[in-house]
């Protein structure tokens, strides 16, 4: 990756080095802060996956992530998962963990997994629905010491002062912990400012997480990251027509979001405000040459940030994630 990221520094050569992959809208959770199980999108088949997946081979992709909806939720998973594997891509997952109890022999060949967790039980339950924290200590239960696991915590006003609970759990469970504000655009999450904590709150949270990071805790997301996090003028709005840090945007250059109906994107904040291009009527290669960049500077979405720090050799950034990876 760093060498592909060297080859587009100095030639401009666009290359689709990390690409997520929507399997579903479908999902087992009904998260408040989500509607992506209300689109209801027509799924791609598992042939049409596998040949796009041969097409990113050819072009360079590197990383492959699936997410959705609740990926585990298709009864072609297995499949995919190790077709994936089978390519040489480093393949990975966002999952709710409700059905990893049953499926967890069918993601053996997954490399690293992000399981949702934005608190103790009141709080997951509040959030993702009730009964679903249960659900996902068990799933992290039977992953321990068979996979490199991270949690994903979303920060609204339930959670917000709930960040060393959240901390305390990762220690006692063998996780790492990653942090991201409401991000999704008001096509995937409409009425996400109504459970917004307050910039100072969401600021006071940050620090307490750096502080924890500082100390040795299982944190996951990067100083860098974090540090950005804390410069992000208001968080009810995480896109800016302005460069935040002076950050560059690599979406749609080394970093793309493929939709469930195979519509390809820059990114996922981009879903229904731009059109999409389709990769199976045009084939992988052209949709992404066909990319143009957003016209957005900034964001403050967690993956995002950190892909852009990363693909920019950001050396402290990059030596983060390296001592993150490591199991």
């Amino acid at each position: 990756m760093g060498a592909s990221s060297l080859e587009y520094k100095l030639f401009n050569s666009k290359i689709p080095l990390n690409v997520m992959l929507a399997l579903t809208d479908r999902c087992t959770s009904k998260c408040i802060y989500c509607s992506i199980p209300e689109r209801n999108s027509t799924e791609l088949k598992t042939s049409d996956i596998f040949r796009i997946m041969d097409d990113l081979k050819l072009l360079g992709c590197q990383r492959l992530a699936f997410w959705g909806g609740e990926p585990l939720i298709r009864d072609d998973i297995a499949e995919i998962v190790r077709y994936s594997a089978g390519k040489g891509f480093y393949t990975t997952m966002d999952t709710n963990g409700h059905l990893i109890p049953d499926k967890i022999k069918q993601i053996e060949h997954i490399n690293h997994i992000i399981v949702g967790l934005d608190g103790p039980d009141e709080v997951h339950d509040t959030t993702r629905g009730k009964g679903s924290f249960k659900k996902v200590i068990r799933a992290l239960e039977l992953l321990k010491d068979k996979l490199p696991v991270w949690t994903i915590t979303v920060l609204n006003k339930y959670n917000i002062d709930r960040i060393e609970d959240l901390i305390q759990l990762a220690k006692k469970y063998n996780f790492k912990t990653t942090f991201q504000i409401l991000h999704h655009n008001e096509f995937l999450a409409p009425g996400y400012k109504y459970i917004m904590p307050k910039d100072d709150e969401i600021r006071d949270a940050i620090m307490k997480i750096i502080g924890f990071k500082k100390k040795g805790y299982p944190v996951a997301s990067s100083f860098s990251y974090l540090y950005y996090l804390l410069r992000w003028p208001a968080y009810d709005s995480p896109v800016s027509q302005y460069k935040i840090g002076g950050m560059s945007c690599l979406a749609g250059k080394l970093f793309c979001n493929i939709d469930v109906n195979g519509d390809l994107y820059p990114c996922s904040l981009l879903i229904n405000k731009i059109e999409g291009i389709n990769v199976l009527g045009n084939g992988f290669k052209k949709a992404f040459d066909s990319l143009q960049s957003p016209d957005c500077k900034s964001c403050a979405a967690s993956c995002y940030v950190e892909y852009n720090n990363i693909f920019s050799l950001k050396i402290g950034t990059i030596f983060d994630w390296f001592s993150a990876m490591r199991r």
